[in-house]
């Protein structure tokens, strides 16, 4: 996937206007006569210096700044070889239809961005005056402004990732992955997830965490449905208080503790079975109520809609898929897990079970198939895209390398001071007090961090005109991920997605 990411969107600044030679900026090198000038060099050489110095990283040492001067040049080498492809190819016009349908798109896309600052950012009243509503509006535009974003300028990245995509299908079309391709790719992925994935605690990381989709699952899981009553707040708290102490005593009696090391007053498990019969108590005429109708025949989630007291299971897909408990689940009430995972056959329930959020009456709906799970339609769309991308991207670095390798590449006497440096023989070296960067909802291990040595990294996938965000202006350049995978900037996106994901 590394070659992906290094080129991928170099067309965001191939489309720019270039800077006027001036007989002060030194040529760095020429490539059929094209010159790559100093001047343009150094504004991405500053976007690389400015991206790792925010990560962490000295770029102030001799041989940090080798790297990211190579860096920027190479980079500059490979947008003048995408530029020369999509002259080549034709590319660089588009039709009058396909201009028509980007404009409205992004109308549409510069409207909404404006709704949603209105809406999250002005608060306006319900009754707000339309002179009120155009100030607001005014406002929401002028922010976006700020950070260099106009319609004009949304337009034109529009036309840039449209270029870009057009760019990429040419190399491979839309139909040229087979069924068999697309199930060999999830069988691969899925192998490389039991590693990280083998048991309860890194696959919920992944899930609930991290936000992963795991295309496998440890044996053992069990889906069930359960209704909470919610006692009295001082009944429950009592019984957790309670609980709590006394699990806490019993951990310290386990390690050798004795009775004269442990806090005063030491507590009986009599006394923690009497709080929780308080707590059944107080639901008493709800749990008669549950059981009776169960036995005589009503459906179990008809029983979660009337009597439980969370939403959760009230709501799909939950309602049709329950929540799925292994006896080593870490994100469940303990007291939960052990009361679903003690019920024995499919189609029974539970006793009730005291946790501290309630008490639980739990049915065991059905058991989750372990091991590599199959492709859901959405699955197969996904890595169907994926795939594609991958072998759009790899077509495409193939085809830069070619005709950089077929062009005559002349470098000047300063730009051999430019020449690009492997990043295995050289890279930035982080600082040890520095930021580290950590995009764990990328990182399917679910380990955060990482060795001090790596690049920070940033999102693979292509930048797309969508929406905007009110965070963070668009650099002049795009922000190269590490020496070999040049990226552009982050997709624009609205305050909902800001705030949804700090």
């Amino acid at each position: 996937m590394k070659m992906k990411r290094l080129i991928s969107l170099l067309l965001a600044a191939v489309m720019l206007a270039g800077l006027a030679l001036a007989e002060e900026d030194p040529v760095l090198v020429t490539v059929n006569g094209t010159a790559i000038t100093r001047s343009q060099a150094m504004a991405t050489y500053q976007d690389i210096v400015d991206y790792y110095s925010e990560n962490g990283y000295d770029m102030t040492d001799e041989a940090s700044t080798a790297v990211a001067r190579g860096m920027a040049l190479n980079y500059k080498l490979q947008e003048l070889a995408i530029s020369h492809l999509i002259e080549e190819k034709g590319l660089n016009v588009i039709s009058p239809e396909d201009l028509a349908a980007l404009e409205q798109q992004n109308n549409e896309m510069w409207e909404n961005a404006i709704s949603e600052y209105i809406q999250y950012e002005a608060n306006l009243a319900e009754d707000a005056s339309e002179d009120d509503k155009a100030a607001a509006r005014l406002a929401a535009i002028a922010y976006f402004e700020s950070l260099g974003y106009t319609m004009e300028s949304t337009l034109e990245t529009a036309k840039e990732n449209w270029t870009y995509d057009q760019l990429l299908a040419s190399f491979v079309s839309e139909d040229s992955l087979a069924d068999a391709d697309i199930e060999a790719a999830w069988q691969q992925a899925a192998a490389e997830e039991t590693e990280y994935y083998s048991n309860a605690m890194m696959y919920e990381f992944a899930m609930y965490l991290y936000g992963v989709t795991p295309k496998y699952r440890p044996e053992g899981y069990r889906s069930v449905l359960r209704i909470l009553l919610v006692p009295p707040e001082d009944v429950l708290d009592a019984y957790v208080e309670l609980n709590a102490s006394w699990e806490e005593q019993a951990q310290a009696i386990e390690t050798g503790a004795t009775p004269t090391d442990i806090a005063e007053g030491q507590i009986a498990y009599e006394q923690v079975e009497a709080a929780q019969a308080e707590v059944i108590a107080a639901v008493q005429d709800k749990l008669d109520a549950i059981y009776a109708a169960f036995e005589a025949g009503t459906p179990f989630i008809d029983l979660v809609d009337q009597y439980s007291e969370e939403t959760t299971l009230k709501e799909e897909p939950m309602r049709s898929e329950g929540l799925p408990v292994h006896p080593e689940s870490i994100i469940y009430d303990a007291a939960f897990v052990q009361g679903a995972i003690s019920i024995e056959n499919p189609g029974e329930i539970s006793k009730p079970v005291v946790g501290q959020e309630g008490v639980y009456v739990i049915y065991y709906l059905n058991d989750l198939l372990g091991g590599v799970l199959p492709m859901t339609d959405a699955d197969r769309e996904e890595m169907r895209a994926s795939l594609l991308d991958e072998k759009r991207s790899e077509a495409l670095q193939a085809a830069v390398d070619a005709w950089l390798a077929g062009s005559e590449v002349v470098y000047t006497e300063e730009g051999e001071t430019w020449k690009y440096v492997p990043p295995a023989e050289t890279t930035p070296v982080q600082n040890q007090g520095g930021q580290q960067n950590n995009q764990g909802g990328n990182d399917q291990s679910g380990e955060q961090g990482g060795d001090q040595s790596e690049q920070p990294e940033q999102p693979d996938q292509p930048a797309t005109q969508t929406d905007l965000e009110p965070t963070d202006p668009e650099p002049t350049n795009p922000e190269p991920t590490d020496p070999e995978n040049p990226d552009q900037p982050e997709e624009i996106t609205t305050p909902t997605d800001a705030e949804a994901n700090p």
